[in-house]
């Protein structure tokens, strides 16, 4: 087990009074997320663990979604966790999974309707980024999840700075 294998299930541990983590979603250089059950509001979430060394990055991409204020295409931030020097992000989960994912199981891509759809709520969501000051700065299939209510959700503002 590496030290920041270690250190997440330290922080994994001390977040299960308020989340029960259900199952991992995906791991990066960055943080790793993991699919919890907020048991105080219950409602699934979407847990990223920091990895040593982001603290900073993750708390500012945090502050940047904040600021954006709930718009429906970006996925909202409901929680950030500090445990030691450990850090925990709780946001939106999208069960849906990535754009990406979708893509690669879609045989001759999505339909054109489905295509239109995510690229509007996309474009909106970037018009609502741009108007707040930010720019999302990676903007992939990846970056894109999708909400059992059809929605696409912008998230990863890692590389976000100012318009």
């Amino acid at each position: 087990m590496t030290r920041d294998d270690a250190r997440e299930r330290a922080l994994l541990d001390a977040l299960a009074p308020r989340y029960r983590v259900v199952r991992p979603l995906g791991r990066g250089a960055q943080k790793s997320v993991w699919l919890a059950r907020d048991t105080a509001l219950e409602r699934d979430v979407a847990l990223a663990v920091l990895r040593d060394g982001e603290r900073t990055a993750g708390l500012d991409e945090a502050r940047a979604l904040a600021r954006l204020g709930g718009h429906p295409g970006i996925a909202s931030i409901y929680d950030v966790v500090e445990v030691g020097d450990g850090v925990a992000i709780a946001m939106e989960y999208a069960p849906g999974g990535t754009l990406a994912a979708r893509l690669a199981r879609a045989t001759g891509g999505l339909p054109l309707a489905e295509t239109l759809a995510i690229g509007a709520q996309v474009c909106r969501a970037l018009e609502h980024a741009h108007a707040s000051g930010l720019r999302h700065g990676d903007v992939q299939p990846r970056n894109v999840l999708l909400g059992a209510d059809g929605r696409a959700l912008l998230v990863d503002f890692g590389l976000a700075g100012d318009v």
